[in-house]
């Protein structure tokens, strides 16, 4: 009876066993197949880039973007695994591609989008002006390379004029471009001796938010103190604490990026109010202070 109940017990431990084996190697299979299907079915492998936008690009063109895109898509790793694929497509190393050989974008992301999509969504830098490497021009006349064109500005403010690029509000350089004088467009030059590349910060943030408000804030101005100000805006950087502007009347104006730009707009205007003379330049480095010849 013994006997029995034990041959019963092992032929029971047998068939679990069995079982068990069973539905693991099921497992397994089902697992490999379906590692199979996700790196290697056609399936899930990109075929479609959708580019949106919020406006009309003016820098780029998306054919360069697409371009881009797919020559990193059609790697393998190990020469075996395509990055085709949805869900190995390597999103952030694409983006900083992308960025990298593209700096007029500001910014790009990509989304799966299954089974085969990839959406593109790109934001361009916009211009608010031009940034120019100067130096003084010592024979006192205004020279011009192929890349820059021949530019009238008053006696004291006669300069060489080397490269020039568009520039964002980040101080973000990113097309090289020829320096044109207007009244919507500010013109930064700076005469620091520097190698420049696309994409890089040619001006320090504190500096270009302190332009920025400076133009806004002598905007603001009217009547024949707006005559006096500008033809357009102009500005040179000479340190961190010198940002100086070049007045459509031939004189200069010295400001400090240190200060608020509210403060010391007010104070120059409260002198062109209470001095009628003919400057040679107006000093508000100083805070509190207005100094003028």
């Amino acid at each position: 009876m013994i006997m029995k109940k034990r041959r019963f017990k092992s032929k029971k431990r047998q068939k679990h066993l069995f079982k068990w084996l069973f539905l693991t190697g099921l497992f397994f299979c089902l697992l490999i197949g379906a590692v199979y299907f996700l790196i290697f079915s056609s399936y899930l492998w990109i075929s479609q880039l959708e580019l949106e936008t919020d406006r009309d690009s003016k820098y780029y063109q998306k054919e360069e973007v697409e371009k881009i895109i797919w020559e990193s898509l059609n790697k393998k790793v190990f020469q075996i695994v395509s990055q085709k694929n949805i869900v190995l497509a390597p999103i952030e190393t694409i983006q900083k591609q992308v960025l990298e050989r593209m700096p007029q974008l500001s910014s790009i992301t990509l989304q799966r989008r299954l089974p085969n999509t990839l959406l593109v969504k790109i934001e361009e830098r916009q211009s608010i002006g031009v940034w120019c490497q100067a130096q003084r021009d010592e024979s006192g006349l205004s020279q011009a390379t192929s890349t820059q064109e021949q530019i009238e500005e008053p006696k004291q403010e006669r300069r060489v004029v080397k490269q020039c690029f568009l520039i964002d509000k980040q101080g973000i350089v990113f097309k090289e471009t020829l320096l044109v004088k207007s009244t919507l467009l500010i013109n930064i030059y700076d005469l620091k001796d520097q190698k420049i590349r696309l994409g890089q910060e040619a001006v320090l943030p504190n500096i270009m938010k302190f332009i920025l408000a400076l133009n806004q804030e002598l905007g603001k101005t009217e009547g024949k103190k707006r005559e006096q100000l500008f033809l357009g805006a102009d500005f040179e950087i000479i340190s961190i604490e010198d940002v100086r502007m070049a007045t459509s009347a031939g004189w200069q104006i010295y400001f400090n990026p240190a200060y608020s730009a509210v403060s010391q707009v007010r104070a120059l205007q409260a002198l062109l109010d209470k001095e009628e003379i003919l400057f040679e330049y107006i000093d508000l480095r100083i805070k509190g202070r207005a100094y003028y010849k």
